[in-house]
């Protein structure tokens, strides 16, 4: 097991992105006074930003722009997507960078993806994440192998 990286070893990518990690290190990289958000806790801020006008248009569970950066995301035309207009992006402040993440021992999805560990398993072996796309309105909702490399979002005490 890895623990945490740097996407492609890269320096310049971690000072833009942050680390990966895997979900036993993700569980305790928070700093004291923080911790890594729940599933439950995760889903308390989606359905916040749903019922509270954050989706694409001001309604609906197309919250992904409210969510991500207004830069770095690989460019869209659909209409409402991450990708598409991103200087309309952002309205909750969350800033999500599309920094990808690991998978099988490979980085990928470098500007076109963001995935958060939740503290929350699925299983022995996965756990639960957030994840968003360039391509994607929604924030979506997955388990993945606990070996994966995913950020983390940790959230005050």
């Amino acid at each position: 097991m890895y623990h945490e990286i740097v996407y492609n070893n890269d320096s310049a990518n971690a000072a833009t992105y942050g680390r990966l990690y895997d979900w036993e290190t993700a569980c305790n990289v928070c700093p004291d006074g923080w911790h890594l958000p729940s599933d439950i806790e995760w889903t308390e801020l989606t359905n916040y930003l749903e019922s509270n006008g954050y989706g694409y248009g001001g309604s609906g569970n197309d919250i992904a722009k409210s969510m991500a950066a207004t830069s770095g995301w690989i460019g869209i035309d659909s209409v409402g997507t991450v990708g598409n207009d991103q200087a309309s992006n952002n309205s909750s402040g969350f800033s999500a960078l599309p920094g990808g993440g690991r998978v099988y021992g490979t980085c990928s999805a470098l500007q076109f993806s963001s995935y958060w560990w939740s503290s929350s398993e699925f299983d022995s072996s996965d756990a639960y994440c957030q994840f968003m796309h360039a391509n994607f309105s929604e924030v979506l909702r997955n388990h993945y192998s606990k070996s994966y490399g995913i950020f983390v979002r940790c959230i005050k005490n």
